[in-house]
């Protein structure tokens, strides 16, 4: 299964969705995760112990080792997501607001850790079922301000609404690659991370509180609500298209992750 994927990469000329990928890890560590629980015991079981078990005795590279769990964790919170039906299995889908190349590139990497943790499963250090709350409850929020169900696919003779118009500038790839850093600046703002390992793991925590989730919610406002996503100057539609003119379009407009955090421009 291994020599199935490796045969699959980006490096071959027929790639296989990224879905599929995570489709092929997720059979893979499901079956090695048996082994290692029945061969380890319980004070063993934690995915950094995982991950040594994957280089020691299946001889994984680090690499695919890293890669099994990093894609265990992205299918995990994409399942429990509201994104999770308006994303494409292929990375090219003009029927989506978006693809699982673009959620597990520029928006889940600013959102969760995607790193094998130290902590025992199920112990009080074990923060993967509350990351999974976490991440659901910042992607509605982000799913409902975004306006993700109003987005349309191109079609000729169509005049966009402005809620339309709106869904689709937001969920460009172009913009996305854009805001999506962003959000890992919001949630250390929004939760007073202060360490550098904290940091990391942003999603990685309790649950959210209240004043948490309000506090996101102000800068989702901020950042969503912003006159750039539905200013008529079809200028903003070439830029967003372009390869990279984008932050110098989020820059021009004062779209600024300083502006998204405190309101100033």
């Amino acid at each position: 299964m291994v020599t199935n994927l490796d045969a699959h990469s980006k490096l071959r000329q027929v790639p296989f969705y990224n879905s599929t990928l995570i489709e092929r890890f997720s059979v893979i560590y499901k079956e090695i995760w048996e082994d290692f629980t029945a061969s380890e015991p319980p004070q063993n079981h934690s995915e950094e112990n995982f991950l040594q078990y994957l280089l020691r005795k299946i001889n994984f590279s680090r690499t695919q080792a890293n890669e099994i769990i990093r894609s265990m964790i992205i299918e995990a919170n994409i399942a429990t997501s509201v994104l999770n039906e308006y994303i494409a299995e292929a990375s090219k889908d003009n029927n989506y607001p978006t693809s699982v190349e673009v959620v597990r590139s520029y928006i889940l990497p600013n959102c969760v850790y995607l790193f094998p943790s130290k902590a025992l499963f199920d112990s009080v250090a074990d923060f993967r079922n509350n990351e999974s709350v976490n991440f659901s409850t910042v992607s509605k929020l982000l799913a409902d301000i975004t306006l993700i169900d109003k987005w349309i696919p191109t079609k000729r003779n169509v005049t966009f609404t402005q809620e339309q118009l709106k869904a689709r500038r937001i969920w460009h790839k172009g913009a996305v690659m854009t805001w999506g850093p962003m959000l890992q600046d919001i949630i250390i703002n929004a939760c007073n991370i202060i360490t550098a390992n904290d940091r990391e793991k942003l999603l990685y925590r309790p649950t959210l509180t209240k004043d948490q989730i309000d506090r996101i919610g102000t800068s989702f406002d901020r950042l969503f609500n912003h006159s750039l996503w539905v200013d008529p100057n079809q200028e903003i539609d070439k830029l967003l298209m372009s390869a990279s003119k984008q932050e110098d379009l989020f820059n021009k407009y004062f779209l600024t992750i300083n502006y998204v955090l405190t309101g100033n421009p």
